[in-house]
């Protein structure tokens, strides 16, 4: 497979990834819920977003390690030597 498509996964997968962690953060804010009239909590809730969460940071890692001779190119071009 290409590096661009895998690239496209990673990236959409991790887009998805940050919306349910997102959401379900927002929902375990203590009192949002109430307030929300959602109660009481759904217990699956907290593994939602524990599980998401830890997709997440693989899907960060895999992304990082994609793009890392980027990254140190970049960072050579910016905070490098300067004549």
């Amino acid at each position: 497979m290409k590096k661009v498509k895998i690239n496209y996964i990673i990236d959409v997968l991790a887009f998805f990834a940050i919306i349910i962690v997102g959401v379900t953060g927002i929902l375990k804010f203590p009192n949002l819920a109430n307030l929300l009239g959602i109660h009481p909590l759904p217990l699956g809730i907290q593994k939602v977003h524990d599980w998401a969460g830890m997709v997440l940071v693989g899907l960060m890692i895999i992304h990082i390690w994609l793009h890392w001779k980027w990254l140190i190119t970049m960072t050579k071009h910016y905070f490098g030597k300067k004549k």
